[in-house]
């Protein structure tokens, strides 16, 4: 096998190609974190990008609600005014409430109703969850403004959202992958490696963690894109990792001078 493997190929045979770990090791560590950080860049782009959706869907979601479901409203010297005699009350899919009520009454009934609530007064933003109240915000923190104000301001942080995803999604992502190797796969796969005798060392072992985890953050990645929130995949995510770290090291174990040519 050639003593340089480009990405693609390491890409390839971390996934089939168990002779290759060998070669992986020989490579040295630096050369495992930057192949590690180039695939969760890539991977991090694909999911950022159908996060960029989701994100944008819910701007749109957000002005559709304002502008369908809530009266004319603006904030003045410090206090929140809002076109309607009576509460107006909003509720999500999630069953979150967002109560907007300037009457000055005390609302018991209608809190009463709902265990999570975003509550907006004349002079508080308060939020309730459960039988529990508590004041987020006061609304004298707030410039004067109106509805429409409000309009640009939620294009404005969707656009800041997108942009930290696709600034700070891949740092985190290739942190998270550094974390993963060091902290769980890298020690267990050091602990195999005791067992079968294979003669690696820490360092070595974590090599070969970053390959083994490639087809886990495939998979995660696709369920991402998909829209899948599988219950429990973080046992899959680490369980496959592991597994074709075995196999790795039991591939070296039966390598014919495996200690001469990689210890």
């Amino acid at each position: 096998m050639e003593n340089k493997l480009r990405l693609t190929h390491k890409f390839a045979y971390s996934f089939f190609n168990f002779d290759a770990y060998k070669d992986f090791i020989k490579e040295g560590l630096s050369k495992s974190i930057l192949y590690i950080f180039i695939v969760s860049v890539i991977f991090s782009f694909f999911v950022n990008f159908n996060l960029t959706n989701i994100v944008t869907d819910k701007g749109v979601e957000i002005k559709e609600v304002l502008s369908r479901n809530i009266p004319n409203f603006y904030i003045k010297d410090g206090k929140f005014h809002l076109d309607s005699t009576e509460p107006v009350v909003y509720e999500d899919e999630s069953g979150m409430a967002y109560i907007l009520d300037t009457t000055g009454k005390n609302n018991t009934a209608l809190l009463s109703k709902y265990d999570l609530a975003l509550i907006v007064d004349q002079n508080n933003v308060k939020v309730k969850v459960d039988s529990n109240i508590v004041n987020a915000s006061s609304i004298n923190m707030v410039p004067d403004l109106n509805k429409e104000d409000v309009y640009p301001l939620i294009d404005f942080y969707v656009s800041l959202s997108i942009t930290l995803l696709f600034l700070f999604g891949p740092i985190f992502s290739f942190i998270g992958k550094l974390l993963s190797v060091f902290i769980i796969i890298g020690p267990i796969a050091y602990l195999i490696n005791k067992i079968l005798n294979t003669g690696l060392n820490y360092t070595k072992s974590c090599i070969i963690g970053f390959y083994a985890i490639t087809l886990p953050m495939l998979l995660k990645t696709l369920l991402s894109v998909a829209g899948i929130n599988l219950l429990g995949f973080s046992v899959i995510y680490y369980s496959t990792a592991l597994v074709y770290a075995g196999f790795a090291l039991s591939n070296i174990k039966n390598s014919e001078n495996t200690n001469m040519n990689i210890v």
